[in-house]
Formats: C-alpha cells, structure tokens, sequence
C-alpha cells in the first residue's frame, strides 16, 4: 500500500487508495473516455470506456478501475487516443488496439480489436519498427522513428496524417516535409490532437498539419493543410523557436520553451491558452507567467503544467472539475491544483497528462491524470465511464487516487 499525505497546516487529507502490490507507474496518459499507465514492470492497465476495446483486456465491458491489457509486455511508452491506445515496447515495435473505423490501428484492417495488433509497415509491408515514440489522437496515430522521421496512419480527411492527400490509410504513410516536399526530418517529439498533428523539429522549431479551423497549425491562418507548415514566432513573425516540448490537444495546442514558458495557440473558447482570453489565436501567446514548466499536456479544452516545485497548474474548461481547483468555473489563466480531498496543494508531480478529444464528439470528456513521484497516480474531472480509475463514476473536482492492479 502506498499513500500520500496532503497538508494545508489546518487540514491533512486522507491518504490516497492507491494499490500498487510491489510495482508502480511510470507513465500515465488520459485520452477519450479512458486513461492508461504503464507499469514499472512494463506491462500496461487501462481504465474507462470500452466499448471498442480500447482497454485491451479482450472484453467491451468498461471498468472504473484498473485492468491489465492482455499479452503485452516490455513497454516503454503509451498514448491513449479518443477510443484507442497505442503502446511502443522496447524493440522498437507498436501496438495498438479498440477502434479502427479509419484504420488507425494500422494493421490493414479496419476492424476494432480488444487486444494488441502489431502496426504494420509503411504500404502494409512487413512491420513497423524503429520508433522512438507513438501518439495516438482523434481517429488516426503517428510515429516518431529514431531516425527523425515520422509515419501516421488512420482518418486524414483534413490532412492529419501529414502525407499530402486527405485519403485515409490503414497501413503507415511518410509524413512529407514543409510544402509538400521530400520528407520530415530531424523531428524529435510529436504529438496529435483531434485532427491535427504537431512535430518538434531538433532546431527548436515546430511544423503541425491537419484541420486548422481555430489557428490549431499556429501558421497564422485558418486554413487546413495536409503537409506541414511552421509555428509562426511570438508576435506572428519569424517562427517560434527555443521550443523544448509540444502538446496537442483538441483544437489547441501547446509549447514549452527553453527558458521554461508555456506559448499555446488555436481555440480559446473556454481560455485553454492560459492567455486572459477567450479569444482564438493563430500564433502563440503566453499561457499566464508560468516560468518554471518542465512539461505541458493539452487536453479537450484545457491545459495543464507542471512545476519544478512538483506542483501544476491548470487552466480552460472546468465544468467538470479537469483543472483540479476544486471549482466548476473555467478560468483563462493558469491555477494551481489543489491536494487530495481538497485540501492544501497536490505536490510531488512527476508528469501530468489532460484528457483530449474528437471535434465531432458531442459528449465531453474531460479529466486529467497526474503520475506522482513515488509511482502513484492522480485524477480529477469527468468520470461518466469511469476515467478516473477510482472505482466510481462520480466526476471529481480535487485530486483522487487510482488503484492499480
């Protein structure tokens, strides 16, 4: 059993029903109805909305807590999608299961699957292999691969798999380089939202591609691409640069710099770009005077920091509870998460990771998953389908534990 204890210096919370049995998390990642962590062990468990499959255990029954993703081992990195989830194991190699309408497990099929299929290679040759990093987002997947490149696969009708068409794919494709010639290259972290995908290009630079009808490419225009154009800079000149890390959330999407800022760009309805704002925006703008980030995670409609202090802050929609500060009233600039129970400040984050979504969907789902530092995991927000993973399908504005298998 393992437990944190929260204090404001007049209340101390009780500890969290966390259950680890001798191992712990070492990633979390909220997407859909459901959320994942991936085990120190490298095994996986899954928690939420299954009804295609998306938790992996072989069955379309949904769980408000943990279960374990069937035949999967030697995990290095997870990404949960609007109603898939994908995981890289230690070869080099992806798997993905739940739905596949477009293809976006990417195994030639467009069947769903309960359990792991093996993303096959680029044209449905072979498999995939040498990747660096998987992200799963709205109905499609991309891939980072060690040697700088990227794949995507699954729905493309607005551009969102980065090959210069809007034809979907089953099977990988080469994401082409800016204007629609050659290929990406020297990318270094990417990340999707609903359908637009973002690359961090090793020069501190990024290029996004796909739907752009809130500014979500940052290119200082609303207008779809289906190659890669670049971030445009601080101001809408020049391009933004010094980036250390992107998010991709709904129709927004979000950068951490190297002097520890967070700049984000896109929809802004419920003040998910932390700018004061509700006001879209087609180039960055400063979320808040967040200056010590040292990550940040874009969600549905609202985004999420964390602090070197250990502590985040949150900021955007919050009707039902996803910042975490024990209200229901969206805020336009950064607030801190409160402590389990409601008490004091969440402390000892290692990672956090906000919930994302679909442009079509009419539901919201919203929730926001914190791994700790001791290898624990926290959530908060909407819980319909049991998201959080605490055994309820009660939304939750403070912090709460999940219980690990």
């Amino acid at each position: 059993m393992a437990s944190i204890t929260v204090s404001d210096g007049t209340h101390t919370s009780a500890p969290l029903r966390i259950v680890v049995n001798s191992v712990s998390a070492t990633a979390v990642s909220a997407g859909g109805f459901h959320t994942c962590a991936l085990r120190s062990d490298g095994a996986v468990e899954c928690w939420g909305l299954n009804d295609s499959g998306q938790l992996g255990n072989n069955t379309t029954t949904s769980s408000s807590s943990p279960v374990m993703v069937n035949n999967l081992a030697n995990v290095t990195q997870i990404s949960v999608g609007k109603y898939h989830t994908c995981a890289l194991r230690n070869d080099g190699t992806v798997w993905c299961w739940g739905d596949n309408t477009y293809g976006q497990l990417g195994n030639k099929t467009n069947n769903d699957s309960h359990v792991p299929v093996q993303v096959l290679g680029v044209g449905g040759t072979g498999f995939l292999t040498g990747v660096a990093e998987v992200s799963a987002d709205g109905n499609f997947t991309c891939a980072r691969l060690t040697s700088g490149g990227v794949r995507c696969w699954g729905h493309n009708q607005y551009g969102q798999i980065g090959n210069n068409t809007t034809n979907d794919s089953s099977t990988p494709v080469n994401v082409v380089g800016v204007g629609g010639t050659g290929t990406l290259a020297n990318v270094i972290d990417i990340d999707g939202g609903a359908n637009q995908a973002c690359a961090l290009i090793s020069s501190g630079t990024v290029d996004c591609w796909g739907y752009n009808n809130d500014g979500q490419l940052g290119n200082n225009t609303t207008t779809n691409s289906s190659s890669p154009v670049l971030v445009v800079g601080i101001g809408g000149t020049g391009s933004l640069s010094n980036v250390t890390q992107i998010s991709g959330g709904r129709l927004h999407a979000c950068a951490m710099l190297s002097d520890h800022t967070v700049y984000c760009w896109g929809d802004n309805a419920n003040g998910e770009l932390g700018d004061g704002t509700t006001a879209n925006r087609s180039i960055p703008v400063r979320a808040g005077t967040i200056s010590t980030a040292v990550s940040v995670s874009a969600g549905e409609y609202h985004s999420c920091a964390t602090l070197q202090n250990g502590t985040a802050q949150c900021w955007g929609a919050a009707a039902f509870g996803q910042i975490g500060n024990g209200t229901t009233a969206d805020t336009s600039v950064p607030v801190t998460v409160i402590g389990v129970g409601g008490y004091g400040t969440l402390s000892g984050i290692a990672n956090v990771s906000a919930g994302g979504g679909d442009i079509n969907e009419t539901d919201d789902y919203e929730q926001t998953c914190t791994l700790m530092s001791d290898g624990t995991v926290v959530s908060w927000g909407q819980n319909n389908y049991g998201q959080l993973g605490n055994g309820t399908t009660t939304m939750s504005i403070a912090p709460d534990g999940v219980a690990l298998q």
